[in-house]
């Protein structure tokens, strides 16, 4: 029953996702405007993707309730039969759901229908392979069994990361999200078998001999007492290891699985790059874009939440309130942004004149400004010669810098924003789009260092590291955990740089508060979870932290990456940043990073318990 109501809580997760995708599919059709192609293939892309998604969590989770099904009625010399032919079916199923949406080559397709036999053969006639006798008890499997049932897990594992691969290839390309052809100007890349092939082959060697490893460590540990001279031990660890492989493949199955998120995301950022709606200021002004963007944000940029007692219920529930965390914590707060204050004439907001031009007018009025600025310093310090300027003229100067061309005449900023505010505001570029990739790319050299932190903390670290160790796929999967924080560092980055012009604050660390606010909502409902249940909560905390220091550090390049225009006429980096930020606010945003970093250590020494690491969530991410 507790499995049943485990892989129910994975089915309502992901067909809560795939009702988002599909709805979000349906809004932007309903625009008035006809879609480009490129439109058509990234929307096309997104549906097929989000039954695909579907198709692939049934096929994992029936799979699973199935077999847990057999172990406690079945038995039998059949049962590894039933087992192998459910999982062969089951894979079958997943693969064809990636393949559907991959669309690949001839060549691709030829190496998934080779891959295939393997695991055909041997489960259509193991007695072939002295599979059949090896069942009953007493009976030794031969080296040719051993041979022939690891063969067929490798393949099968094989065969989907390479759905896998082909499926993230299609999305990305279709979605403009890849460079063309360097090769073939104006063609978009095509999936290399040459290139793709050799790195599945090296994939599946790591996982393969990660498993080996564990395998013979849970051996060793099961019959450390165990007389190996006896005849019956080298009976019984040969029979083992072919029933560690023949239960690896649902088990590498649903691991491979976890990680469709990624593809979710893949998805989601190619519509949203090509059917954005022209003008807009954030993510959250028009409707499609609004849900498919909150939808991204609580399947990639969030960080996994709801589940409590190794158990995933909850979270198809957790789920969308991530999604309404974001929008209850940045929604209320647009109006308080720089963009949405009024000309002092007019009256219209900022956000109206945000275009390419306004930014080149704000970045010229905003070095006069700072260099005004530089002059009154001086002028307060006697640092002139004989002839000082006056100080009126210089004032005069600076509320010169509020004026503003409009089409019915001069209008003014406003009081309290200056135009270095006003320059800020607008981000590094010109689009959300823009802005969000650009924070994305600012954010890989910070997520690094944070994602290898993360991944410490949740395997590494204390009793987790023999988790890990004798886990089938605990070795193997440390670095696609850390391909996963990587980009979950990265994602929530695009979210701070996606909404940049609608979030409260002047500067960018202000505006990264919001963003982890959002990111911390789940883990907070985690955490009171955790105090009912009873539950270590001690890395949540050290999440939250840790993306708030990545997000901070994005926010201060951010503002760097506005006024690069200037970097040339500076002897350093420092120069320029002390210049945006003026020394006072430049101090705080150094003390404010150190508290940071001290923030972490002290709740990784207070709340980490070196004998008791809490279990990670691994049903979605």
């Amino acid at each position: 029953m507790a499995v049943v109501v485990d892989r129910s809580g994975t089915l309502l997760w992901t067909g809560t996702t795939t009702v988002l995708l599909l709805y979000s599919a349906t809004l932007y059709r309903r625009r008035s405007t006809a879609p480009t192609p490129v439109q058509e293939r990234t929307l096309r892309n997104l549906r097929t993707w989000s039954v695909a998604l579907f198709l692939v969590a049934v096929a994992t989770t029936v799979d699973d309730v199935l077999q847990r099904y057999g172990q406690r009625y079945g038995g039998g010399s059949a049962q590894e039969q039933q087992i192998a032919m459910g999982t062969v079916v089951a894979q079958a199923a997943a693969v064809a759901a990636l393949f559907l949406v991959a669309r690949p080559g001839h060549r691709v397709r030829a190496a998934t229908a080779l891959l295939a036999v393997p695991p055909v053969v041997v489960t259509m006639g193991p007695n072939w392979f002295g599979l059949e006798k090896m069942r009953f008890a007493g009976h030794e499997a031969s080296d040719l069994a051993v041979t022939a049932q690891g063969t067929a897990a490798l393949c099968m594992l094989a065969l989907f990361a390479l759905g896998f691969v082909a499926t993230a290839w299609r999305l990305a390309v279709d979605g403009g999200l890849l460079p063309p052809s360097r090769r073939h100007a104006g063609h978009d890349r095509v999936l290399r078998l040459r290139i793709a092939g050799p790195a599945v082959l090296l994939f599946v060697t790591v996982v393969g001999v990660c498993f080996v490893l564990a395998q013979h460590r849970n051996w060793l540990r099961v019959t450390w007492l165990s007389d190996r001279a006896d005849p019956v031990y080298e009976i019984e660890r040969s029979r083992d290891v072919v029933l560690e492989a023949l239960w690896s493949v649902p088990h590498g199955q649903d691991w491979l699985a976890w990680q469709t998120w990624l593809l979710t995301g893949v998805a989601v950022l190619a519509v949203l790059r090509t059917w954005r709606a022209p003008g807009s200021v954030a993510p959250l002004d028009e409707p499609a874009d609004r849900l498919l963007f909150l939808t991204f944000f609580t399947v990639v940029a969030a960080p996994t939440s709801g589940y409590f007692l190794a158990d995933n219920a909850f979270t198809g529930v957790w789920l969308l309130l991530a999604m309404l965390g974001l929008y209850g914590v940045v929604a209320p707060f647009a109006r308080r942004s720089v963009l949405a204050q009024p000309f002092e004439d007019s009256g219209r907001p900022l956000a109206e004149s945000a275009g390419p031009g306004m930014r080149a007018v704000l970045l010229g009025k905003a070095r006069a400004y700072r260099e005004t600025h530089a002059e009154l310093r001086r002028l307060d310090q006697g640092l002139f010669g004989d002839v000082p300027p006056k100080r009126s003229d210089l004032e005069h100067r600076l509320s010169a810098l509020h004026n503003w061309p409009s089409a019915g005449g001069s209008d003014r900023l406003p009081a309290q924003v200056s135009v270095v505010d006003g320059a800020l505001a607008l981000g590094p570029r010109d689009t959300w789009w823009a802005n969000g990739s650009r924070c994305a790319r600012l954010a890989l050299l910070p997520a690094v260092p944070v994602a290898l932190l993360l991944v410490w903390v949740w395997n590494v670290r204390g009793e987790a590291w023999q988790t890990t160790l004798h886990d089938q796929f605990g070795l193997a999967s440390l670095p696609l955990q850390l391909v996963g924080e990587v980009a979950m560092c990265t994602s929530s980055a695009f979210v701070l740089g996606a909404l940049w012009r609608r979030l409260p604050g002047r500067r960018g660390p202000a505006k990264a508060l919001p963003v982890t606010l959002a990111l911390a909502v789940p883990p907070a409902l985690d955490a009171l979870v955790f105090r009912l249940t009873d539950e270590s909560a001690a890395n949540l905390a050290l999440t939250v932290t840790a993306l708030l220091f990545v997000l901070t550090v994005t926010g201060i390049a951010a503002d760097f990456d506005t006024f690069r225009g200037e970097r040339r006429y500076w002897q350093s980096r420092l120069g320029l940043l002390l210049s945006i930020y003026q020394m006072r606010y430049y101090s705080l945003q150094v003390a404010y990073l150190i508290a940071q970093i001290l923030a972490m250590i002290t709740i990784w020494e207070f709340f980490a318990a070196p004998d008791a690491p809490p279990e990670r969530p691994a049903s979605t991410k």
